[in-house]
């Protein structure tokens, strides 16, 4: 178990991670990536008890992650395909590894897996619309089913309608 850490852009377009220690936060640490990131970065701590960042790079909109491991920041990793105008949607899985969610610059929605070394190409899920917000992530690594809700109310429905049922054609879960 590690300290509560927030991570955020600066006005300087740099990346800051800030810790609580046993009784108030401790100062902001710069990334000293420079003037690189745009907008709230997406945050997830993960079961490895690695922090793992995305967030969008400034100069051609893609999206990018950075790995708290070991006591340090890894360097900017690009994931492949992933162009995004908006913030993305970070969850961890339970078998290791993330799935990051975005709309991209084309208004699709795309998705994307880190299986806790490498992402894959990132992949359309459905055509043009709201952000989506990822309810639920799979109960276990060998469930593919997703559900996701565009910005509207929840409903009290029980099962989704196919529309918002949505199969990824492999787990992205370590074995």
């Amino acid at each position: 178990q590690g300290s509560p850490t927030v991570v955020f852009t600066g006005q300087n377009g740099d990346l800051f991670d800030q810790r609580r220690g046993a009784s108030s936060w401790n100062p902001a640490f710069a990334h000293g990536l420079g003037d690189v990131a745009l907008g709230i970065p997406a945050v997830s701590a993960l079961p490895s008890a690695e922090i793992l960042v995305v967030f969008r790079w400034k100069s051609n909109s893609s999206l990018r992650s950075t790995l708290w491991k070991g006591g340090s920041w890894g360097a900017p990793v690009e994931i492949p395909n992933a162009l995004s105008d908006d913030p993305p949607a970070l969850v961890p899985l339970l078998g290791g590894g993330a799935l990051v969610a975005f709309r991209g610059t084309d208004k699709k929605i795309y998705w994307s897996a880190w299986n806790g070394s490498t992402w894959t190409q990132a992949a359309a899920l459905v055509s043009g619309g709201a952000n989506p917000t990822i309810k639920s992530a799979p109960s276990n690594c060998s469930s593919r089913a997703w559900r996701w809700q565009p910005n509207r109310r929840p409903s009290n429905r029980t099962l989704p309608p196919a529309t918002e049922r949505l199969k990824l054609p492999n787990p992205p879960c370590r074995r």
